[in-house]
Order: structure tokens, then sequence, then C-alpha cells
């Protein structure tokens, strides 16, 4: 079922056209990277600026089902991005093994995708991280205090399950 939807959403986006400003297609969604303005901010400033960017925007969810993640690791790593990029957050937080995605579908602290040694329990907030050295080209969820400001991504259409 989930796969059928994630399909239908990328139907509706090819149908739909080009993202609107200032978002850009990757993959079957539409993103804002805020470095392209170089702006940061802290993880609660960052969310409420990504919702001001159109009514169904927030923090990124990168839906592994539907690849988000991996358009959008390949996405800052074609760029070029992640060789002087900062981490950036997106929208995920949590503490101890209770991480969920501001669309409230849980983020496990399993997943491949996780820095090593990540999550730990302390509460915080997730971004993504950029292998170092950049040749390495892989880009992991890692996660902080929710207070650092950062750059970050939004996702224009994230919706709730």
């Amino acid at each position: 079922m989930l796969r059928v939807y994630c399909l239908l959403l990328g139907l509706v986006a090819a149908v739909q056209g080009a993202c609107p400003a200032p978002f850009v297609e990757v993959g079957e969604g539409c993103y804002y990277f805020s470095y392209k303005d170089d702006l940061k901010m802290n993880w609660m400033e960052a969310r409420t600026h990504c919702q001001s960017l159109a009514s169904r925007a927030d923090l990124a969810v990168l839906n592994y089902m539907c690849f988000d993640y991996n358009h959008v690791a390949n996405y800052i790593i074609m760029e070029d991005i992640h060789t002087t990029m900062e981490p950036m957050y997106i929208g995920a937080d949590g503490y101890d093994a209770s991480w969920f995605w501001v669309d409230d579908r849980a983020l496990s602290p399993n997943s491949i995708y996780w820095f090593e040694k990540q999550p730990t329990v302390e509460p915080g907030c997730v971004f993504l991280l950029p292998a170092k050295p950049h040749t390495y080209k892989k880009v992991f969820l890692s996660k902080d205090v929710c207070t650092a400001t950062r750059y970050f991504i939004c996702q224009n259409e994230v919706h709730a399950f």
C-alpha cells in the first residue's frame, strides 16, 4: 500500500511539473536547501521557516520506502555540496530509542544510515552529516542538541500518515 502511495506521489509531482520556488526537484520530491541562501537556524526556527514556505512544507522527511534519503544524499554528493557542507537539519527528533519524523512516523534507531555510535540516549534533533574526508561520498544521519544553528532542508508536501 505504501509503495502504491509513493508511486502516486511521484506521478502527481510529474503531472504538476516543476517545484514551486524556492524548492528544487530532487528525486520524487521538492526540497529547499538553506545553504543556497546561507541561512542557518536552530531546529525549531528552521521548522517554522520551512512551514512558512508553503502550506504543506516542513523539515525534510526522508522516507526510506520512497528512496527520499538516497535521492537527497545523491543530490548533495552530485552537486558537490558535501565537500564544504556543514550538517543540515532534517525533520526528525527524539531520544533514547524513540525517534520520530515530523509526520509522526518512527525513525528506527537501528537504521543503517546513522553515523557510528548514533543515536545516543540524549534528546536531540537529526541532521545530515557528510562523511569526512569528502572523497568517501557518503552522507549519514546524526543528532545533536536542537539549539545549535545549522543549515537545513525543507520539503514541500510533507504528508502525515
